[in-house]
């Protein structure tokens, strides 16, 4: 007895347990389609009921604007079914307005750049081997030089600095340049032409022969750029490349390469220190020496690196001379910009190698700076000091607001109000300093009219909202439907008729059957009749519009019917292997696909009919299985189809391969061979992968159609696709660990059962 007690509360335990799990399970299921509808689910279970809401689909016709606001729009509609959910939603809750009366420019968070790097890296194709060079320039070995003469004598000619640096000009004898600028060389060549030609005369005004010296091509020279910069080594460069070109030609200096105390060595000797920002700051280039063949350009470490960003002209990283500080960190990033708050800032440092703390700076005349600083000039908080206008006026807008000024004042500053104004009331809505608000309301009718007691005294973000009739007041409507151009719903207006609204729709359509048009009306009288349905016949042509048929009423429905015996004409496309492919309109409405291919002159002897593809371009139907062999070969009605307009014959030539895709170790396409089985291209194909569900093999035939085999032993024919499905690994793996937690939790329930049983029974 006891025995079958305990059997009958394992029994009861286990169908409480499926219950109890088939709930669980169809609530989760009633939630997930909940929340497909839309519905917050969240507190599903708990005895919460929801809100939904189904939006219409029904399209908007916009006619006419007015002030920019479309005046013969009925807008879309929505059904709200609503359900108890406890909670209240305040829907006119303010969002946080600070951000519309007090505007801050934001920070540019684009990371900063080194100052001068991106210009240096330029100047790489910037130097040119002829045209003008600078004055200063010094000749050197293998530049060419040009020496005209004329007057009372014509000469010209051209010299190549020879490695002893000297030129040798016919009737002169030989002249050294090298080291020499273009004008020191002209003078002395002067000189010596003066000693052979008297009308050169030393160049003088009184001189009757002329001597002109210019550069024609320019050598090109060997550097070494070594140190901190991105690409070290040995580069030719124009011989007007001065420590700038040098430095393009390498890349430019690296992250820790400085840009102020650039080194110019000459063998052994160091013969020139160049600052960067003298010229990138003045355009003022002052190297002492030309650069020549073989010098060594050396780039130091940085050690002053400081970033400044924010509120300056030029937000970068700059590098300082050790004795340099804030001010001419500030001259270099432009000065501040006129929006810059200058009463403090921020500088984050780097104390004692371990750790960047940031100081608020007061004092910037005291301000010194350390390698690795970080400044941010922040900008001035922008207090919006204007009032707004919105709604029925014609210039909405904000406007700056000054002492004294009344609502009268920005209603004029406006342009005045609308014509559709609403007369009975306007508000003010005031926004205090600590962004607490009042409405003050106006009888703007009266204001309008003259009355000054209606008028306010405005204050800055004051918003004004001028309200359109049409904002309170329901708009009737009607709706029109079917053959016109711009079906939808229309404002009803006054004496409207069912010709204004045809033309407020854009006319009939070239569909459209003009003899009926059909007027649904509900009868406002007797609810209970429903809808009431009659016809209006009116006569074709342009005479409809000369006619005026019943006023229409408010939610009235005209319905322009389409004419069936208009219809345009129906092509269909034969592509492939076909005497004369190409599109055809169709003869009569039951033509059919055999009368077509007759049409086009029969197939060629190179279509594989059975590959031909039938596709349905209407409704998006995709391919249509039809055996396009038999209907040709046997003209079967069975197989014949009736065209529509969109329908596409495809008929390809025979194919050469066979596709094998799917669970096989190399999916690939395999020469076609007549008469071979599946089981010949899997194994071409690798063979089956070891998830290979062998048992559901489908083979895609060349004309779409998808046939299930049973055995790796049928025939494949040409252009097929074999496909060997995976196995669905979870579907078949058995839950075991699933049905041990089940039988452990229904164990344990029975235990407690029992004891308390038995506990009740020994009592």
């Amino acid at each position: 007895m006891i025995q079958l007690r305990y059997l009958l509360v394992f029994a009861l335990l286990s169908l409480s347990y499926g219950q109890t799990s088939n709930g669980v399970e169809r609530a989760k299921i009633d939630s997930l389609k909940l929340a497909l509808n839309g519905v917050d689910t969240s507190g599903y279970g708990s005895g919460r009921k929801f809100q939904k809401t189904d939006y219409s689909a029904q399209e908007d016709s916009t006619i006419l604007f007015s002030n920019g606001q479309a005046v013969d729009t009925v807008k879309k509609e929505s059904k709200k079914e609503s359900f108890d959910d406890g909670i209240l939603y305040n829907q006119y809750l303010d969002i946080d307005e600070k951000s519309k009366f007090y505007q801050r420019s934001v920070l540019n968070d684009v990371p900063l750049k080194r100052f001068g790097e991106e210009f240096i890296r330029s100047l790489k194709s910037s130097y040119p081997k002829f045209g003008p060079i600078n004055p200063s320039y010094r000749i050197g070995y293998g530049d060419e030089i040009s020496i005209s003469i004329w007057g009372e004598v014509q000469s010209k000619e051209k010299f190549t600095v020879d490695r002893e640096g000297r030129i040798s000009p016919q009737g002169i004898g030989v002249v050294s340049v090298a080291g020499r600028s273009i004008d020191d060389i002209k003078k002395t060549l002067i000189a010596r032409y003066s000693q052979i030609y008297s009308g050169v005369r030393n160049g003088q005004s009184n001189a009757s022969t002329f001597v002109e010296v210019t550069l024609g091509e320019l050598k090109s020279k060997q550097v070494f750029v070594v140190g901190n910069v991105a690409n070290p080594g040995t580069y030719t460069i124009p011989s007007t490349a001065g420590v700038l070109g040098a430095l393009a030609f390498a890349g430019g200096p690296s992250s820790t390469g400085s840009l102020r105390a650039i080194v110019i060595k000459r063998g052994s000797r160091t013969i020139d220190t160049v600052d960067c920002y003298d010229y990138l700051l003045s355009g003022r280039i002052d190297e002492k020496t030309s650069l020549a063949d073989m010098d060594v350009i050396v780039v130091p470490t940085i050690q002053k690196k400081v970033a400044i960003g924010g509120a300056v002209y030029t937000p970068a990283i700059f590098e300082l001379k050790q004795n340099e500080d804030f001010s001419d960190l500030l001259k270099y990033a432009g000065g501040y910009l006129p929006e810059a708050y200058t009463r403090s800032f921020n500088v984050t440092r780097t104390l004692n190698h371990d750790q960047r703390n940031t100081m608020t700076i007061f004092d910037s005349d005291s301000l010194r700076m350390m390698a690795n600083d970080s400044l941010v000039i922040p900008f001035v908080d922008n207090v919006v000091n204007t009032v707004s206008i919105e709604g029925a006026v014609k210039r909405s807008g904000n406007y700056g607001v000054y002492p004294g000024m009344t609502l009268k004042n920005l209603i004029e500053m406006a342009d005045g109000v609308s014509d559709d104004y609403f007369v009975d009331r306007a508000e003010v809505i005031r926004t205090y300093e600590n962004f607490d608000k009042e409405i003050i309301a106006v009888k703007i009718g009266e204001l309008l009219n003259g009355n000054k007691d209606e008028d306010v005294v405005l204050k800055k973000w004051d918003i004004v909202k001028i309200f359109s009739k049409w904002d309170i007041k329901y708009r009737h409507y009607v709706s029109i439907h079917g053959e016109v151009r711009k079906p939808g719903k229309y404002f009803l207006r006054d004496s409207m008729t069912v010709q204004d609204l045809i033309l407020l729709a854009g006319g009939f359509t070239n569909k459209a059957y003009k003899d009926t048009v059909e007027l649904s009306r509900v009868i406002a009288k007797d609810r209970s009749a429903g809808n009431v349905t009659r016809s209006i016949s009116i006569g074709g042509g342009e005479s409809f519009y000369q006619k005026s048929s019943d006023f229409l009423e408010h939610m009235d429905n005209i319905f322009i019917r389409e004419n069936s015996t208009i219809k345009e004409q129906e092509v269909v496309y034969l592509k492939g292997e076909f005497s004369y492919p190409g599109f055809y309109a169709k003869r009569s409405d039951d033509e059919t696909l055999l009368s077509l291919i007759k049409r086009a002159g029969g197939i060629k002897q190179s279509a594989y009919l059975e590959g031909a593809r039938f596709i349905r371009g209407k409704d998006s139907l995709g391919i249509v299985a039809i055996n396009v062999k038999r209907l040709i070969e046997k003209e079967r009605i069975q197989d014949d189809i009736i065209l529509e307009s969109g329908d596409t014959l495809f008929i390809p030539t025979v194919p050469k391969t066979v596709v094998v895709d799917g669970a096989v170790n190399y999916p690939t396409s395999v020469k076609f061979e007549p008469g071979k089985k599946i089981r010949y291209y899997t194994q071409r194909a690798g063979g089956f992968s070891s998830d290979a569900n062998v048992k559901s093999i489908y083979v895609i035939l060349a004309n779409g159609e998808v046939r299930q085999v049973k055995k790796r032993s049928s025939v494949v024919n040409a252009g097929s696709a074999v496909v060997v499905p995976k196995i669905d690994v979870q579907k078949e793996r058995f839950n075991w660990a699933g049905m041990a937690s089940t039988m452990l939790g229904l164990a344990a329930s029975s235990l407690s059962i029992l004891i308390a049983v038995n506990t009740l029974k020994d009592k």
